[in-house]
């Protein structure tokens, strides 16, 4: 007997609507839980707080859907490499089970939010050794060239997370007396190298340097400009309480960065026919921010990263050939 095609075809038509779901999850916890509700405080009107409260509660529904769907995403990708990178699959199906791990035990058991910070930074690790054989056999001085930005932007990007990762599971190690030496200034260099990632991002996505996406970053960058001109103290606890910035470089740094980064945004966005996993990718990296204070941050973290790392290895529906329904099939005239 033949294999069930539909069993063949599976993750191709599942994994894409997840990963659609788990960035407008993650977006809309994004916008009402570290935007909505830091700024609630500030409504004096008692139906102005029951609105943002009522926005608080649909934020929540968010991060409990983000978180789930986040690790089905991580799910779904092992199972879809089982037959192409089995050591892979294996490495994300262990970062999933340290991730769940640690949300259920980790409240009671502080050993097993140490045990899903290793699977985590494992899994980071791994991804980017895979990338990286990805890239190494492309020899010619001009494909080299080209890859240098598709090596250097992961590499910043994983660099911010594992200096987030060297604070939170060094303080939690200091509790049991061996914690690792200079935390704090490792997680401030883990700030310039986010910033860094940002600037070098539209070198990886071709449409994120078209004059529509220049101008889209340039508008990007001027809004935030503008804003840490202007409100520098909204500015500083937005930036710090929704991604982790304490905004210590000066403040044209973080506009360039924010401009670069909507650019590529915008980019992406136009090449998610040819490239489908790239904008989810780069989407849920930059949620995760970059503090990683909790295994939701984490899961977000990891989904993002196996989007920019091993992206092109994951099944997607071929662009251009929507599944035709029954009642278009051709029938006797």
């Amino acid at each position: 007997m033949g294999m069930n095609p539909r069993g063949a075809a599976w993750p191709a038509e599942v994994l894409p609507a997840v990963t659609r779901a788990v960035v407008l999850a993650a977006t809309t916890e994004f916008l009402l839980l570290r935007v909505v509700s830091r700024m609630s405080g500030s409504l004096s009107s008692p139906a102005g707080r029951a609105v943002a409260g009522d926005l608080v509660l649909l934020g929540t529904v968010a991060y409990n859907a983000a978180l789930l769907l986040s690790l089905a995403v991580l799910v779904l990708a092992a199972r879809a490499l089982v037959p192409l990178s089995p050591r892979t699959s294996a490495v994300l199906a262990l970062a999933s089970a340290g991730v769940i791990a640690a949300l259920l035990v980790g409240p009671m058991v502080p050993v097993a939010v140490l045990v899903g910070d290793a699977a985590a930074v494992a899994a980071l690790v791994w991804l980017m050794a895979t990338h990286l054989r990805d890239i190494a056999p492309r020899r010619a001085r001009a494909a080299m060239r080209e890859a240098i930005p598709r090596i250097l932007f992961p590499s910043l990007v994983v660099g911010t997370f594992l200096a987030a990762f060297y604070l939170h599971t060094g303080d939690l190690l200091a509790t049991f007396g061996l914690g690792p030496p200079a935390r704090t200034d490792v997680y401030r260099l883990g700030e310039a190298l986010a910033v860094s990632a940002a600037l070098t991002a539209p070198w990886v996505v071709p449409l994120a340097r078209t004059r529509a996406a220049l101008s889209v970053g340039l508008a990007v960058g001027a809004a935030a400009l503008a804003v840490l001109f202007l409100r520098p103290e909204i500015a500083a606890l937005a930036a710090f309480w929704s991604v982790g910035f304490r905004l210590d470089l000066p403040a044209v740094v973080y506009a360039a960065a924010a401009g670069s980064y909507g650019a590529t945004l915008f980019g992406a966005a136009r090449m998610r026919g040819t490239l489908p996993y790239l904008l989810a990718g780069l989407a849920l990296v930059a949620l995760a921010g970059r503090m990683l204070i909790d295994f939701y941050f984490v899961a977000l973290a990891l989904a993002g990263f196996t989007f920019l790392t091993i992206g092109g290895r994951l099944p997607a529906p071929a662009p251009g050939r929507p599944r035709q329904r029954p009642a278009e099939q051709p029938g006797p005239a």
